[in-house]
């Protein structure tokens, strides 16, 4: 979903595959009055401190003003003056591993074929994903630029994300978030796989097309089988 904090001055954008429901329910209680409990799904909320967009089931049927994944340009034009001084953040993750994550997530069966016959059905899944304009890369585009001008003054990577959450709240002068949930991990496959054999050359290509701006942005290593660089300070 999409997040505003009118009492802290932030805009939260939400990208895929990249714990960003994790972190948007971290979050969200900086969005709402005080005992505010968040919930894996909800309703659109709104109240003097902030906004909370519509997430999982409920953001699904007539779309609401405010829900998941909207882009920055949405988010803009509904926010007003206000976006312009408010910081603006979102999660990133190392693009090779997020599409790999997205194929369990979409290809849900998949785990229960051969090796091999997952391999094959992941670089075909990259593939058709990377060049389709309304698929997963694009999407993610859209949320975090305006035209080919990238609105994001902080982001929060996959790969330390307790540490970019805390870091961030001393930025906003709020409190760091605690217990922060592991959601939507039951799609995920062994989280020890190599990366490195899901990829042959034209699918690592392909990512690397895809996402070039979050391969720069976190720093991550453009050889799948680097698992050296896996979001560098930032």
């Amino acid at each position: 979903m999409t997040l505003v904090s009118h009492a802290h001055g932030f805009v939260y954008l939400k990208t895929g595959k990249t714990a960003g429901t994790s972190a948007e329910v971290a979050l969200e209680p900086l969005c709402m009055p005080a005992g505010h409990v968040p919930s894996h799904t909800t309703d659109m909320l709104t109240s003097e401190q902030g906004i909370v967009g519509a997430r999982g089931a409920l953001a699904t049927g007539t779309r609401p003003t405010w829900y998941n994944h909207m882009t920055a340009a949405e988010v803009r034009d509904l926010l007003g003056a206000a976006w312009d001084r408010y910081a603006r953040v979102a999660c990133i993750r190392n693009p090779f591993d997020k599409m790999l994550s997205a194929f369990f997530f979409f290809q849900r069966d998949a785990r229960q074929a051969p090796k091999a016959e997952q391999i094959a059905r992941f670089r075909d899944f990259a593939g058709r994903t990377c060049a389709n304009p309304d698929q997963a890369a694009q999407r993610d585009y859209r949320i975090c630029h305006i035209g080919d001008d990238l609105v994001l003054t902080d982001v929060l990577r996959f790969e330390h994300l307790a540490e970019d959450l805390a870091r961030f709240a001393a930025c906003i002068k709020a409190p760091a978030p605690q217990d922060i949930p592991r959601l939507k991990t039951q799609h995920r496959d062994d989280d020890s796989r190599s990366l490195a054999e899901w990829y042959d050359d034209a699918t690592a290509a392909a990512v690397r097309r895809a996402f070039a701006w979050m391969f720069t942005l976190g720093g991550y290593a453009l050889d799948p089988e680097d698992t050296t660089r896996t979001g560098g300070a930032i």
